[in-house]
């Protein structure tokens, strides 16, 4: 309403027309949106499950070894031309 009574003319209607996900997603300020509040709050607890618990601590993840190895055989050849 702020924002309606400094322009004197009605430019939204609703916060989500503000900062919701319909503005922040596309913007690429939020990476996820969620159907409901339940859904989104475990996509949250995914996404903190790549986080360390304590500041500096190490990643949740530590073997990583097998994902992606650098030393493989190169089966693709590109077509020519």
């Amino acid at each position: 309403q702020a924002l309606n009574k400094l322009m004197g003319t009605d430019v939204y209607s609703t916060n989500d027309q503000l900062g919701g996900p319909g503005i922040m997603y596309p913007n690429g300020i939020s990476h996820i949106v969620r159907p409901d509040h339940l859904s989104s709050v475990k996509a949250s607890i995914d996404w903190l499950s790549y986080v360390p618990s304590a500041r500096g601590g190490l990643l949740p993840i530590t073997d990583i070894r097998g994902i992606d190895e650098v030393e493989r055989p190169i089966t693709f050849t590109p077509a020519a031309g």
